[in-house]
């Protein structure tokens, strides 16, 4: 059993967690090619000539920078699996700055806005809840971008009628236009399968929605009487 626990534990730290790290590494790779792209210009000889104008350079730059460090980072996350510990956790108290830091990473990719709301304090009685929680937010984030092609994203994190509510909604085709995304809902893919096993590991249930204009919403809702 203790086998079983820490090789689903490695799964879900190599999905949630570096899997979902390499797949906003590559969004911003293809930015950066596509920055690259658009400033070549053809010579009458057929030759290429790339030139960049200031606010081209510093915005390749910018975005080097973070690819760089964001690859240090799960060069780290992956280390850390193969010694058998697990990453760094995210704090009871500091699920919020961890969900807006989430939020601005999104949005350092021009093409995607990523809003963070908490209008309140939301108390999260331990480390371990605060983490599923992120990976939720993570999870359904990365679906929105690569399954529901969203480029307008909203996480809200809020307290009512005795639950605590996690929430991402997006403008995205929706599962009804997409067929991955339709497989994804309808076939337990393993993106909604580590969801749904996160949010019942904490007492917590996933319910999901669609817009009549397409987008998606993924809730995760817990009893706060449970939490206590």
């Amino acid at each position: 059993e203790i086998a079983t626990n820490e090789q689903r534990r490695i799964g879900l730290e190599l999905h949630d967690g570096t899997q979902q790290e390499l797949s906003g590494l590559s969004l911003f790779a293809s930015s950066l090619k596509e920055t690259i792209g658009n400033s070549a210009k053809s010579t009458a000889d057929d030759r290429k000539i790339f030139t960049f104008d200031e606010p081209d350079y510093e915005r390749l730059v910018s975005i080097s920078d973070l690819i760089s460090k964001r690859l240090l980072e799960t060069n780290q996350h992956v280390r850390d699996l193969a010694h058998g510990i697990m990453p760094i956790q995210v704090d009871a108290e500091g699920l919020r700055s961890a969900l807006a830091d989430l939020a601005n990473f999104i949005n350092s990719n021009d093409k995607i806005v990523c809003h963070f709301v908490c209008k309140e304090d939301v108390v999260i009685p331990d480390n371990t809840t605060a983490t599923h929680l992120y990976r939720i937010a993570q999870e359904a984030i990365n679906n929105a971008i690569r399954h529901g092609e969203a480029d307008q994203i909203r996480v809200a994190l809020m307290t009512k009628d005795q639950l605590i509510s996690l929430e991402v909604s997006d403008n995205g085709i929706g599962f009804k236009k997409n067929l991955a995304a339709h497989e994804e809902l309808t076939s337990k893919g393993m993106g909604m399968r580590t969801m749904e096993y996160r949010a019942s590991l904490i007492g917590g249930h996933i319910l999901t929605s669609q817009s009549p204009e397409g987008g998606v919403t993924v809730r995760c809702e817990l009893s706060i009487k449970d939490l206590r």
